[in-house]
């Protein structure tokens, strides 16, 4: 059957109409025409896939990824860029309108990202075996079915490399991947490379590496640690066991960021795309006041946005419930001589009911995973008299959503989305609210 897309989905789908069901299809943009084949139906919508293209949209481009169709993770690549900034806001825009009422009005331009291609700086793959020999690569959407990647253009290109470079000396050892049988072999590549600097993780069910392999590794010019991790769990909710064992080489990365001392774990979280973590903290600085008392973040990883922010306030509490993290942020403090910072472990929400209960706090910043704010953070806050938030979401729906909760006693007086995953329809957003009585 035909159908004209009408518009972008928060996920990078197009959205048609069939009896006024929207039908969902990947790979097609807003004014184009296609033939498609509807593969779920459902009572409010269905589940379409793209047959082929009758009329292309002008902003229509062809991939630069030679597997953009198989792996599917780069929702937008076939869109040229600035019509992928263009879909990005929208999404953003409606999504706030829909669940916060949020004006269009207070929304800015996206911050565009200078380099779309070649920006992460880390990747966590997983590994599968094909004829005999290990591989690398991804597993298609919502399926098992495993595509090898052996370039992938969003990562950064020598990082790339070095993730090719690896595999190859694993296959010279026989090392296999993971099976649920025996929980044993390699299931994850973690690498990170900030600075000509890269950590690297092999994620494992249970084995030994001979000494020999991890050296040949380590001779690898720009890694500076092999490290291990062992998890045997059936269920994949995470990627990480719950120890990471350091085989050789350095426990943490050192770098600067800005004008900032850094030390990571290499367990620890940091943003995959470097440039516009910094760009997001210089706005994120722009939205904070000078002369504040006391400033919390919380979600505050290891400590960098805390750190970044220091200057403004006599005090600077961060908490994590990350015991690594907040080793490396009380390491990061140290190491630039930020003797106001002071981080804490914990539930972000419980310990921000205690601080709240003994200290004005002047500004909040969160930064919380995909999932949003809790009910307990909700709560705190709304119970709370913080004069101010700063939030940055990786996701627009639960924004929109814990906007919703806290306009009631907030005012949303700005929006800055940031394009830190070009290529896909993922936008990082950062807002400014204050309270109605302060």
């Amino acid at each position: 059957m035909e159908t004209k897309i009408e518009k972008i989905g928060i996920n990078g789908e197009g959205i048609g109409f069939i009896n006024k069901k929207p039908i969902f299809i990947h790979g097609v943009l807003p004014g184009e025409y296609a033939n498609i084949s509807i593969t779920q139906k459902h009572d409010t919508y269905s589940i379409g896939e793209l047959n082929r293209v009758i009329q292309s949209s002008e902003d229509r481009v062809l991939p630069e990824c030679k597997i953009h169709k198989k792996c599917g993770a780069c929702t937008m690549m076939h869109a040229n860029y600035k019509a992928q900034l263009s879909f990005k806001y929208d999404i953003l825009r409606e999504t706030l309108w829909k669940y916060a009422r949020v004006k269009e009005s207070l929304i800015q331009p996206v911050v565009a990202n200078e380099q779309p291609l070649f920006y992460r700086n880390s990747l966590k793959l997983p590994f599968a075996m094909k004829n005999d020999k290990l591989t690398i690569g991804m597993y298609e959407q919502n399926s098992n079915r495993f595509v090898e990647v052996k370039q992938c253009i969003v990562h950064e290109q020598r990082l790339d490399e070095i993730k090719i470079e690896i595999v190859k000396i694993l296959n010279q050892y026989h090392y296999k991947a993971y099976t649920n049988n025996d929980k044993k072999g390699l299931r994850y590549l973690v690498l990170r490379m900030i600075d000509d600097k890269c950590q690297c993780t092999f994620v494992h069910g249970g084995m030994s590496f001979d000494d020999t392999c991890i050296d040949k590794v380590m001779n690898i010019p720009e890694v500076i640690s092999v490290c291990e991790s062992i998890n045997a769990s059936k269920k994949q909710i995470q990627i990480f066991g719950d120890q990471l064992n350091v085989l050789e080489g350095k426990k943490q990365i050192n770098f600067r960021f800005d004008d900032l001392k850094v030390t990571l774990s290499a367990r620890s979280f940091f943003q995959l795309n470097t440039k516009q973590a910094e760009n997001l903290y210089h706005i994120v600085d722009t939205l904070i006041p000078d002369h504040q008392n006391l400033l919390v973040e919380a979600y505050c990883g290891v400590g960098i946005m805390s750190l970044f922010m220091a200057k403004k306030a006599d005090k600077v509490i961060g908490i994590e419930s990350i015991k690594d993290a907040i080793k490396n942020a009380r390491r990061n403090a140290e190491r630039n001589n930020l003797k106001n910072a002071e981080f804490i472990v914990g539930d972000a929400g419980k310990q921000l009911v205690k601080l709240s209960k003994v200290q004005q706090i002047d500004t909040l910043i969160v930064d919380p995973p995909r999932s949003g704010l809790d009910e307990t953070m909700l709560d705190c806050i709304m119970k709370s008299n913080i004069k101010q938030i700063v939030y940055v979401s990786c996701n627009p729906a639960t924004l929109a959503k814990n906007l919703n909760v806290l306009s009631k006693k907030y005012n949303v007086e700005t929006v800055i989305p940031v394009d830190m995953f070009s290529q896909t329809a993922h936008i990082e957003t950062c807002v400014l609210l204050s309270h109605k009585n302060s």
